[in-house]
C-alpha cells in the first residue's frame, strides 16, 4: 500500500504552520471482468473478458485473449469456449451449445487467465411471460417539439408463486419480410415502471419488479414514437417482455443510474453491480415472448 503525504498551509496569514495529513492509497490489483449473457433465441454463449483498471486511469479496458472460459449446464461441464474475434471486431469467447431451455435450469461460468484470480458465477434460467395482448389505447402524448408518443397496453399474468423481474423493449417490425426493422423509444409513466433510456441511446427499454403487481393480470401503458410507423403503412409496433433475474434487474439499473449521474457534480457515485465471484461483470439469463401489433 502505497502512501501520499499532503502537506497543506493552513491559516497560513495568521499562524507561520504547516499540516500533514498522511492518506493511505490502495493499490490497485487488475481483476477479471466478465460479460455474459445467455439467450434463448440462439443456441450459442458469448463471452467477453477483459481487465479491470483504475478508476481515474482513463483508458479502455484491455481484452484478455488467454483465458480458458468454462460452462457447467446443471452442474455437468459442457465445453470451454473459444476466443474468436468477428468481422465488426467483437471479441468474444464462444461457445455453440443447445441450450436447456427448461424453467429453473442451472448455468455457471468459471474464468481463469495466467496473472489472475479465478472468477465465477451461476444463474438460473427464470420463466418466461407471454403478452396476452398489446393494443393502442387510443391516446398520445405530445413532447416540446411537436412529436407524439403513442400509448399501447400491454397485459400478461405475473405468476404470485415467484419474484419476478421484467424488462420491456419496443420495436419496429416489417409485415411484408416478417422481420424486426430496429429497436425504437418506449417509455412508461407507470409508478413502478423505471427507465433504461439513457442520453445517446434510446432502445434500452424499461424494467421493473412485480412487488406491486404481484399475481395479477398486469396491464400497463407503454408509450412509443409515432413517427416510426406514419410513412409505411407495413412497418408496425413489436414489443419484447423479457422474464430477467434479479441480478440482471439490479445490473441494469446500476448501469442506468451510472449513466444518469455522468458528468453531474452533485450526483452520488454509482457502484455497477456484479454479480462475478472474485472479479467483475454480469452473467445472466433471461427468456422472453414477443408480440406484434397488427
Amino acid at each position: 500500500m502505497k502512501k501520499l503525504i499532503l502537506i497543506i498551509p493552513f491559516l497560513c496569514f495568521l499562524f507561520s504552520c504547516e499540516t500533514v495529513v498522511e492518506i493511505d492509497l490502495e493499490e490497485h490489483t487488475p481483476k477479471l471482468v466478465v460479460y455474459g449473457f445467455l439467450n434463448p433465441l440462439y443456441d450459442q454463449i458469448n463471452v467477453t473478458v477483459t481487465s479491470s483498471v483504475k478508476r481515474d486511469a482513463n483508458v479502455d479496458p484491455p481484452f484478455i485473449e488467454n483465458a480458458t472460459v468454462e460452462l457447467y449446464e446443471n452442474g455437468l461441464y459442457i465445453g470451454n469456449a473459444t476466443y474468436a474475434v468477428d468481422p465488426q471486431n467483437y471479441r468474444n469467447y464462444v461457445l455453440v451449445h443447445q441450450l436447456d431451455h427448461t424453467t429453473g435450469a442451472n448455468y455457471e461460468i468459471k474464468v481463469s487467465a495466467p496473472g489472475f484470480e479465478s472468477v465465477s458465477a451461476n444463474q438460473f434460467l427464470p420463466a418466461p411471460v407471454e403478452i396476452l395482448n398489446a393494443e393502442n389505447s387510443g391516446t398520445s402524448v405530445s413532447l416540446e417539439f411537436g412529436e407524439e408518443l403513442l400509448e399501447y397496453t400491454i397485459t400478461f399474468q405475473d405468476d404470485v408463486d415467484v419474484e419476478n423481474y421484467y424488462k420491456v423493449q419496443a420495436f419496429v417490425y416489417d409485415t411484408v419480410n416478417e422481420w424486426i426493422d430496429y429497436s425504437t423509444y418506449v417509455e412508461s409513466n407507470e409508478v413502478y415502471i423505471e427507465s433504461l433510456n439513457t442520453e445517446g441511446f434510446s432502445g434500452d427499454g424499461i424494467i421493473f419488479n412485480d412487488v406491486v403487481i404481484n399475481g395479477q393480470e398486469v396491464k400497463f401503458k407503454a408509450l412509443i414514437e409515432e413517427y416510426n410507423f406514419m410513412y409505411d403503412p407495413n412497418k408496425v409496433p413489436m414489443f419484447r417482455i423479457y422474464s430477467i433475474t434479479k441480478d440482471r434487474f439490479l445490473y441494469e439499473k446500476s448501469i442506468a443510474n451510472y449513466s444518469g449521474a455522468d458528468g453531474n457534480p452533485f450526483a452520488e457515485p454509482v457502484t455497477i453491480y456484479s454479480n462475478v465471484e472474485n472479479g467483475y461483470g454480469i452473467f445472466s439469463a433471461n427468456q422472453f415472448s414477443d408480440f406484434v401489433v397488427r
